[in-house]
């Protein structure tokens, strides 16, 4: 794993816990989602991402950052999935669900990742860069992806996060690097 793959990584993350307040109207009217279902929607990524923190350290420490962070990733693309095909807002709901459980293992794999493969005087620089670039994630979700979704639907851009996470998820575990 790459520095620049783990921030892509955690921006796809940030994208995905901020998009859904920007597609509430397009989620709404496509599965004719009421107010209290979308903010069920879009805390499922909240809750579940809390939840699986301690979790997701275990798996972190028996199987590694590398494995841990690929196999992560490819439960973001699987949620990133959900929430592109959805027909109906349980579907939907298990998108975020999905998202905010592959993302609790990815963040803390990345910080495990950072820690190893950096030394400990740079840890703070490189968290910083990771967490900076990682935040675009969450500038697209919102003013970027407004304007998009006036040209493409939600399935097609969550179709597209979804292949950037397993195209990042393969990368990862194919690479040799801890």
């Amino acid at each position: 794993m790459a520095l620049h793959q783990a921030a892509t990584i955690c921006g796809i993350g940030f994208f995905h816990r901020f998009a859904p307040a920007t597609f509430a109207d397009t989620i709404a009217t496509s599965l004719g989602a009421s107010a209290t279902g979308l903010g069920v929607l879009a805390a499922g990524h909240f809750w579940i991402y809390t939840a699986a923190q301690i979790p997701a350290g275990m798996v972190l420490d028996r199987y590694g950052a590398r494995s841990s962070v690929a196999a992560a990733s490819a439960v973001v693309a699987l949620g990133s999935v959900l929430l592109a095909t959805a027909g109906g807002l349980v579907q939907a709901t298990c998108g975020p669900i999905l998202t905010g459980l592959g993302m609790s293992a990815v963040f803390v794999g990345v910080m495990r990742f950072n820690a190893q493969a950096f030394p400990a005087h740079r840890y703070g620089l490189v968290t910083s860069v990771t967490m900076l670039i990682a935040n675009v994630g969450s500038i697209a979700a919102g003013s970027p992806t407004a304007l998009l979704i006036e040209h493409w639907s939600r399935r097609t851009l969550f179709g597209v996060a979804s292949l950037v996470s397993a195209v990042l998820a393969v990368m990862v575990c194919s690479r040799r690097r801890p």
